[in-house]
């Protein structure tokens, strides 16, 4: 089940690639171009664009998503100094960032495998840290394959 998330999403960077060349300004627009390539085009994205505090621990992220699968639901954060960046990396941080709404059903099975034939609450925890980096892992691998592809 796992590489088929994978390989779906591999099988759109070609798509990706036109758009990612031809991208317009519109960030929404953008956005939600990627949102349907990737397969996540039926979920409603609330997006918001801000800044965080000096000193807090989330002050250097670019971007973060929180999905709500039973509502079909993103709050997608994007840093108000990434707009700064170049429209590339830009693009790169909304693809990022829409893979792991793809890929959050995955961390719900895996969550739920987990708390159902792993009694030892540190095992779950140390197992979670695992497949989300694991996660992270693929989708800037993913990322990076689409970089290269647009060259």
């Amino acid at each position: 089940m796992y590489y088929v998330y994978v390989l779906s999403c591999i099988d759109k960077i070609r798509d990706l690639k036109k758009f990612y060349i031809g991208s317009s300004s519109d960030l929404k627009t953008r956005l939600m171009q990627f949102a349907k390539l990737l397969g996540v085009g039926d979920y409603s994205i609330r997006l918001t664009i801000g800044t965080r505090k000096k000193g807090a621990e989330d002050y250097d992220t670019y971007g973060y998503v929180r999905t709500d699968e039973e509502t079909r639901s993103v709050a997608m954060f994007l840093n108000k100094r990434m707009l700064k960046k170049e429209v590339s990396e830009i693009d790169n941080t909304i693809v990022h960032e829409l893979l792991h709404v793809r890929l959050n059903r995955l961390l719900s099975l895996v969550d739920d495998i987990l708390s159902k034939h792993v009694t030892d609450k540190k095992a779950q925890a140390v197992y979670t840290i695992q497949i989300e980096k694991l996660e992270h892992e693929i989708i800037i691998a993913l990322v990076k394959a689409l970089e290269k592809n647009a060259d």
